[in-house]
Parts: structure tokens; sequence; C-alpha cells
């Protein structure tokens, strides 16, 4: 059972060790925990890299614990044994009063969230195994948009609804940084650009480079600058994408940025992007939460659960396959989700898009 009103928790543990798009979804939930327990101090465990957001959101977050791991996470293997002792020793001799999972359907994660010593703990369960129960459970809902699930269960504390907002906020600095990395590639700021991302974590959420390829030639070929972004690792997708063209002029206007961002100067340039193409991967998320229109291609993701909520602003193009959403690394059966979404489908969105968000514009000045 959850504490009684006089006893509202101090010190409460988020449990949360997911990637970038997965942790901003559920940026709405901890907004509302925020409202419910101001005084708190709410601390994120999260995969290393996450330990960014918290200074970024330090109206929400006051500190961060590196997920040490446990059997069956795979984001974070091997399990670090000595760093998981002493977060269960630091439990020990300071108990957290309340530790929400946040994770997932609990499947794998409540067994280390009850070995951290806590007053009470709140997260999910799945419905075929309500023994794993935290002391305030949710059955793990296994239909509806990711964003909505993580809110059901600090409602379920008692928390206000505040919205479904995403929030990425970005600092001067990045923005400066964004502006001279731009300038200093050949991107002339004083035209619009459209930012091209066509990496992804999985190779079965990424469409073919050929076909961004053409797309981007027909952008291009309207007179939009483009600008690539990607990470380091990911530089033989933007090889395919740059190909030496023999007109400078044209090719100056496709950028590659690909290795050359932080997630920080990535937002940045997002910032200013007229609109963004890519993948459905955590860049879109990004978008989500700068509001800034995007075309984002669904493949083997369920967008029911994962796209951006805002269909106003963020256009999906994809075409129906009954293997979605897909667990596949690689696609068994021809990855028809890829091969079925065409060049000519792609760009036709890219123009809807850019005429409604324009329309919206106007009508909004």
């Amino acid at each position: 059972m959850l504490m009684a009103v006089d006893e509202r928790p101090m010190r409460i543990l988020v449990v949360r060790a997911l990637q970038l798009g997965d942790l901003l979804c559920a940026v709405p939930a901890l907004r509302a925990l925020r409202m419910h327990y101001p005084e708190a101090n709410i601390t994120l465990c999260g995969l290393p890299w996450s330990q960014e957001l918290v200074t970024r959101l330090p109206h929400y977050l006051d500190d961060f614990v590196t997920f040490p791991g446990c059997d069956g996470i795979p984001e974070q293997q091997p399990v670090d044994s000595e760093a998981l002792d002493e977060l269960r020793a630091n439990a020990e001799s300071r108990p957290w009063d309340l530790i929400v999972q946040l994770h997932g359907s609990g499947h794998d994660i409540n067994d280390f969230v009850r070995s951290i010593r806590s007053r009470t703990t709140a997260g999910f369960h799945p419905s075929a195994h309500p023994e794993i129960a935290l002391d305030s459970s949710l059955e793990w809902p296994e239909v509806g948009h990711e964003i909505n699930r993580l809110k059901a269960l600090v409602l379920h504390l008692g928390a206000p609804d505040c919205g479904d907002r995403l929030e990425f906020p970005v600092f001067e600095f990045e923005q400066v940084l964004a502006r001279q990395l731009l300038y200093e590639n050949g991107v002339d700021l004083s035209k619009p650009y459209i930012c091209v991302h066509a990496g992804g974590r999985s190779l079965t959420r990424r469409w073919l480079a050929e076909r961004y390829k053409a797309v981007i030639e027909r952008l291009k070929d309207d007179g939009w600058q483009v600008v690539l972004t990607g990470v380091a690792a990911e530089m033989d997708i933007a090889a395919a994408l740059t190909p030496v063209a023999s007109d400078k002029a044209r090719s100056r206007r496709c950028i590659n940025l690909f290795g050359k961002t932080n997630t920080g100067t990535l937002a940045a340039i997002l910032e200013g992007a007229r609109l963004m193409l890519s993948n459905d991967t955590g860049v879109s998320h990004i978008a989500a939460a700068l509001r800034i229109p995007s075309v984002v291609l669904v493949l083997g993701s369920d967008p029911a659960r994962w796209f951006p909520i805002n269909r106003e602003l963020h256009h999906a193009a994809s075409v129906p396959v009954d293997c979605r959403p897909c667990s596949y690394t690689l696609c068994p059966i021809g990855f028809p989700c890829a091969t079925g979404l065409t060049t000519d489908a792609v760009y036709v969105a890219i123009q809807d898009a850019l005429v409604r968000t324009e329309s919206q514009c106007m009508a909004t000045a």
C-alpha cells in the first residue's frame, strides 16, 4: 500500500533505463510526479547517457544514479555487480521513500526494484504475472501510446494530469555552436533548410539509403538546403547519401554533419529546420519536444505506441504490413515495410507537411 498523506515521500527513485526516445516519452509522467510531490528529491535511475537529461530537466529531476543492470534487461549488460551492491548498500543505510518503476511491464525489472530498500514501491506488472506486482501496481496496458501508459501509473498515485507535451530544453551555448557548425559547413543561415536523419539504432527501423538519396535529390532540385545528421558509426549511410557530384553548387546544398553533433547541438540544428525527415527513432521524439514539423517513416515500429501524438505537426509515411511491430534485427521476409514505401510517397508526404504547417503558421501569425 502507498504511504499515508502525512508521510509524503521526500526521496523518490524513478527507474527507466532506456534510450533517448523511450526516456523522452516519460517526461509527461515526470512532470506530473513533480507536481504531485513538489518538495521531494527525485532521482532518475537510468542508462549512463541519461544523466544529460537530468541537467536539462532540473525542474523535474534532482539527481541521477546509473542503472547497474539486471537479468533480462538488454540495455545494460553485463550487470555491474559492484555498482548494484553499492546501490543496495546505500539504500540500506538510507532507504528510499518511494521507488517508481517506469521501465515497462515489470516482467524482468520488478525483482530489481524490490531488491532496493524502500518504504514503498509503485509500478507495472504483466497481466499474466500478478505475483510480481509491486506495492502499488497497475497491470501493464498492452495497447495505447507509451506516453499515456506511463502517465497512467503516476495518475494512479494521485498525480494530476499535466498533459502529454514532451520537453527537451536546448541551452544557449548549444544554439551558438549549432549556428557555427552550420555556417562552417556551408549552410546559408538566411535561407531555410530541411534536416534528414536517415540512421537509427535498429536496422528494421531504417528506410533504404538509396531511396533517401532519391528524395534528397528531389529536395535539392526544389532548391532546398538539406542538412544530413547522424552518428559517426553511421558514416556508411552518409557516404550513400552524399556521392561526389559534378555540379559543385548543387552538391553544396547537401551538407553532411554525420558525426559532428552531440544530442544538444543536434537539437539546436533541428530548432532551426523548416522540417525534419527521419526514421521512427529517438530523433523523432526530439522533434516532437521542440515542435519541429516532421515526416517520420514508420517501418517496423508500432506507431500507435511510439509515433508523436501531434498528428497535425508530425506526419507518418508508411505502408500496411501484417508483421508490424517487428522484433527482428534483420528482416527475414524481404523487408516489405521498407521496400513497399516508395520515394514518390515520401516526397508527397514532405510536400503535404510543408504546405500544412505553412498554413498553420500563417493562421497563427
